[in-house]
């Protein structure tokens, strides 16, 4: 697990062109999704310039030299941080790729100070949204989003990454972590 530089950007496109021959515009959380904008996206060339954005940071697992999982972040505020999306190869869900993404992912947000973590997922994604659910993430909003002319209802959840107060007993001090 690690963030991906320019030298992935290769990887990394043959790691979009697999999940999406796996799944298609019907696999959870490429709602809207069409092969000519996969295409695009996946391409050595824009995945080099998204790299090179400021705000924006990638993170891959690999086995050799195969990235088998991704996620990628955009900075919303000072204080906010979005996460893209979390993808792993489907010959490797289940082994904790998708967790220990998301706890870099987490880990490198409050090392940069961020204090919060925020995702969007399809409504219909029960997937991710027990993923996200059993991770810390509480559920803010609904919204449909316009994607590619699809019209795709989604949640945004988010989580919190430093201490928050609880309520307390008169005198007591403490306090839990929002993980």
């Amino acid at each position: 697990m690690r963030e991906a530089g320019p030298a992935d950007a290769g990887s990394l496109s043959a790691f979009f062109a697999a999940v999406w021959a796996h799944g298609g515009p019907d696999a959870p959380g490429f709602a809207g999704a069409t092969a000519g904008s996969i295409a695009a996206v996946r391409s050595p060339a824009a995945l080099r310039s998204r790299m090179g954005q400021p705000g924006r940071r990638m993170f891959v697992a690999a086995v050799g030299p195969a990235v088998v999982g991704f996620a990628a972040t955009s900075k919303i505020d000072r204080d906010h941080l979005e996460l893209a999306g979390i993808a792993v190869l489907p010959a490797h869900t289940g082994h904790g790729i998708g967790s220990r993404l998301l706890e870099l992912v987490a880990s490198s947000a409050r090392q940069d100070g961020f204090r919060r973590l925020s995702v969007r997922t399809e409504l219909t994604n029960d997937t991710a949204l027990l993923f996200y659910d059993s991770r810390g993430f509480t559920p803010v909003g609904e919204q449909v989003e316009v994607i590619n002319g699809s019209r795709i209802p989604v949640v945004a959840l988010t989580r919190y990454l430093e201490p928050v107060p609880t309520a307390r007993a008169a005198g007591s001090r403490n306090c839990r972590w929002l993980l």
